[in-house]
C-alpha cells in the first residue's frame, strides 16, 4: 500500500504560506539528519526535464538517508506525455524520496483540472488560500505571538489596512515592529504609524481636514503631492481614518463622552479631537462611498497593471472631491 506522505501536493494562490510550509519541511529534514548531509533538489516544471526529475526521485540517495524534491509550477506541464510521467511516478513512488509538488491553482478550480485531481488521488493535498478579514487578523496576531509580542487592536487594524493580505510584507513589518518596541510586550497604534506609515500619516490628517472643511483646492494639492512609493500606505491609511470617522460618529450619536471614545478606540487626544472635528464636516454617505472606491482601487493596485498608478489615485481623488 502506498505511503501518501511521500508525495505532497501544495495548491492555492497564497505563495508565502506555501513557501513557509516548504521551508519548515526542509528544516525537519535537516533536524532528522542530525548532522548528516541531506539531499535537497528544487525544480520548476516550466523549464525542467520531467523524466530527469522522476529518474532522480527513483534513485537511492548516495550520501543521505532520504531525498527531498520540490517541483514547482506543475500547472505548466501542458503536454499529456509529461503529465503521464508524473502520474506514473505518483502511482508507485520511491520510499526514500519525499516529493513536494506545487501549483498556483486555486481550490475551486482544482477539481476541474483532470491532471491535478488525478495526481491528488496519490498525494496528500494541502490547500493554501489567500487570507482575508478575520482570518488575516488572526494570522497577524499569531505572528506577533511567535515573537512573544501582542499587538493592540487599533494597531492591528491599521497594519492590515497598510499591507492588505501581503503576508510577506506583513511578516517583514512584524519583524521590524518587534525589534522597534524592544522590551515592551505590546505593539501600539503609535508604533505602527511611526514605523510603517510615518511618511504619509500627516498628509492624510491634513487632507481629511481640508476635505471635511470642503476646501477642495487644498485637499487636491495635498493628494497630488503624494509620491508613488507611498501610494499603498496612503490608501491603507485613508481607509483606516475613514473607518475611524464612522466609529467616532456612531459613538457620538450614542452620547459617549470623549474619554470613553478615546479608550474604546485607543486614540490619543489629538487624534480623537481631529476625528471629532472631521466627522462633523462629512456625511456618512460620502464616507461610505469613499471607502468602497478606495477598497476597489486598493485591490486594483495590488492585483493588476495599475500597481502603483499615481494617475489612478489622482482620478480617484478628483471623483471623491467632486462628490463632496
Amino acid at each position: 500500500m502506498q505511503d501518501t506522505k511521500s508525495i505532497f501536493l501544495l495548491a492555492g494562490d497564497e505563495e508565502f504560506l506555501k513557501e513557509e510550509w516548504i521551508q519548515k519541511t526542509r528544516q525537519r529534514f535537516i533536524e532528522k539528519a542530525q548532522g548528516s548531509s541531506i539531499d535537497f533538489n528544487l525544480f520548476y516544471a516550466g523549464n525542467t526535464d520531467i523524466s530527469g526529475v522522476v529518474s532522480l526521485a527513483k534513485t537511492t540517495p548516495f550520501l543521505a538517508k532520504k531525498r527531498l524534491i520540490v517541483l514547482k509550477n506543475i500547472e505548466a506541464l501542458a503536454s499529456s506525455m509529461l503529465q503521464e510521467q508524473l502520474l506514473a511516478y505518483a502511482g508507485s513512488p520511491s520510499s526514500h524520496t519525499v516529493l513536494i509538488l506545487e501549483t498556483g491553482t486555486k481550490e475551486k478550480l482544482f477539481l476541474g483540472n483532470k491532471f491535478l485531481s488525478n495526481l491528488g488521488k496519490n498525494s496528500q493535498i494541502v490547500f493554501f488560500k489567500k487570507l482575508y478579514d478575520k482570518n488575516l487578523l488572526n494570522w497577524i496576531s499569531k505572528r506577533f505571538l511567535i515573537n512573544e509580542k501582542k499587538i493592540a487592536p487599533p494597531a492591528l487594524e491599521l497594519l492590515k489596512e497598510l499591507k492588505g493580505n501581503d503576508l510577506k510584507g506583513i511578516d517583514a513589518e512584524v519583524e521590524k515592529l518587534t525589534t522597534y518596541v524592544g522590551g515592551r510586550s505590546i505593539v501600539t497604534l503609535a508604533d505602527v504609524q511611526q514605523l510603517v506609515g510615518s511618511e504619509v500619516v500627516s498628509s492624510i490628517y491634513d487632507m481629511l481636514d481640508a476635505i471635511s472643511q470642503k476646501n477642495q483646492k487644498k485637499a487636491l494639492a495635498l493628494g497630488l503631492s503624494i509620491q508613488k512609493k507611498d501610494l499603498n500606505n496612503l490608501v491603507g491609511l485613508f481607509c483606516w481614518n475613514l473607518r475611524n470617522l464612522l466609529k467616532v460618529r456612531e459613538c457620538l450619536r450614542k452620547g459617549w463622552p470623549l474619554k470613553k471614545i478615546s479608550d474604546a478606540l485607543e486614540l490619543r487626544k489629538f487624534q480623537l479631537d481631529r476625528f471629532v472635528s472631521q466627522a462633523k464636516g462629512l456625511k456618512i454617505a460620502w464616507i461610505t462611498a469613499a471607502l468602497l472606491e478606495l477598497a476597489e482601487f486598493d485591490l486594483e493596485i495590488k492585483t493588476s497593471s495599475l500597481r502603483g498608478s499615481l494617475f489612478g489615485w489622482q482620478m480617484l481623488l478628483v471623483r471623491l472631491l467632486a462628490a463632496l
